[in-house]
């Protein structure tokens, strides 16, 4: 006789509640687990284990809760922070271990395991997927409605050495969705604000989302060597009809005759299967077209930080090698004059020179291209450098000793060479330097 039909492997163990094996294949469109399902050990898988993540279906929601949530979220906020600078320490030493061992050290798995779980209660709690408050813990509570597992797992050496590099693709989707997810869950806030619910398609769009990111990190971060997949939700569950076929179909015997009925195949349900609706896909597309729109725009606006940044840089060492240019010439001055012994001509020669070399100044500066947030300041430099250039030049130009000192008073030329100073050094600060 043939062996009974196996059903699918659709996960971890688990019983179905009445209500859910009669609602089984209808519209319920994922499970909240019924028992636990735990690591068996410390042994190590050789095949790569996924990261299970299940969330509860949509519910009413206290509004009150809901319009603080993020107040509410704070204490678990801060916890996170300081375990996650302790997960960067964890995650750098495992990453060595991994690479010569082939897998995490138990302590670094229930650890990683421990910090990524509370992320995902926090991060569902946060984004309205619940209205329990999450637990102040590491460990697996089977009573609270947000739940994550993952099981040792064999890693691929070659894999870990160049994880960096592997996880970039789904990096690239995870941050599309989660910038796209913030979005939607403003719309949903609002929403559930006034309903006391979230909409089925924006819950169902937010607890992928989650459980993608949750399953990227766990990669990320060694946890299991199952690449990230699943965020448009899982193949819906075979039918109540498929379970039925099965348990009717007669066993044959050997010679291709009719047995004995082959016993009643049981089919469960499975926990951790997050089908979405065709609405729900349909939100999440819009919401990864949200998210590459706001992260193109983060990137463009990057590049062009980083273009005026590099503009600046440019500017500023065009207009030091101009003002050292001038330094050559105005440096010296002082001793120039007084070597002059008093002769007219000497000084007015020397006053010419430094009045050329303020002017030729200002057109350098004038011909560099400095960002818009520094136009303002370099104009001013130029102009102010052009007016105590000509003011030299033109008591370069006295032939008497009252003519010259008339002409130095009428100028005054020692506030236009300060505020030359002055002008200098607020452009340097407008162009970034220190």
């Amino acid at each position: 006789m043939s062996e009974t039909p196996e059903p699918p492997e659709l996960g971890p163990e688990s019983t179905a509640r009445p209500e859910d094996q009669a609602a089984y294949g209808g519209p319920a469109p994922y499970w909240q687990p019924t028992t636990p399902a735990s690591n068996t050990g410390w042994t190590p898988s050789p095949e790569p284990s996924p990261l299970l993540v299940s969330f509860p279906a949509p519910t009413a929601q206290r509004r009150w809760t809901v319009a603080i949530r993020g107040i509410l979220a704070i204490p678990h906020l801060v916890v996170l922070y300081l375990l996650t600078i302790a997960l960067g320490v964890v995650v750098f030493i495992s990453w060595f271990a991994a690479l010569f061992i082939g897998r995490l050290p138990e302590w670094a798995h229930t650890f990683i395991t421990g910090v990524l779980r509370w992320q995902t209660r926090v991060y569902a709690y946060l984004f309205l997927l619940t209205d329990v408050y999450p637990p102040f813990s590491l460990e697996d509570d089977a009573g609270y409605p947000v739940r994550l597992l993952t099981r040792p797992t064999r890693l691929n050496r070659l894999a870990v050495l160049f994880r960096i590099i592997l996880v970039i693709p789904a990096a690239l989707v995870g941050a599309a969705a989660l910038y796209g997810m913030v979005v939607l869950s403003i719309v949903g806030w609002l929403v559930a604000l006034v309903t006391g619910k979230l909409p089925d398609p924006i819950h169902l769009a937010i607890a992928a989302v989650n459980r993608y990111s949750a399953r990227y990190v766990g990669y990320t971060y060694l946890v299991t060597g199952e690449y990230p997949w699943g965020l448009f939700g899982d193949q819906a569950a075979p039918g109540p009809e498929a379970a039925a076929t099965a348990a009717v179909e007669p066993a044959l015997g050997a010679a291709g005759e009719p047995g004995i009925a082959a016993a009643p195949t049981t089919w469960t349900v499975d926990p951790w299967r997050l089908t979405l609706s065709g609405a729900a896909r349909g939100t999440l597309t819009a919401c990864l077209v949200v998210g590459v729109g706001i992260w193109g725009a983060g990137v463009t606006v990057d590049l062009l930080i980083a273009k005026s940044t590099v503009s600046s840089a440019v500017s500023l060492a065009q207009i030091d090698q101009a003002n050292s240019v001038l330094g050559r010439t105005l440096s010296p001055f002082a001793t120039s004059v007084a070597a002059c012994n008093g002769q007219l001509t000497c000084v007015t020669k020397l006053d010419r020179s430094a009045g050329q070399a303020l002017e030729t100044f200002a057109s350098s500066v004038k011909s560099v291209s400095v960002p818009g947030s520094a136009t303002a300041d370099a104009s001013t430099l130029v102009s102010d450098s052009n007016t105590a250039g000509q003011a030299l030049i033109q008591l370069g130009s006295a032939t008497s000793v009252a003519q010259y000192q008339s002409i130095v008073a009428s100028s005054n030329l020692q506030q236009v060479l300060d505020k030359v100073s002055v002008d200098y050094v607020r452009l340097g600060q407008a162009l970034g330097a220190r």
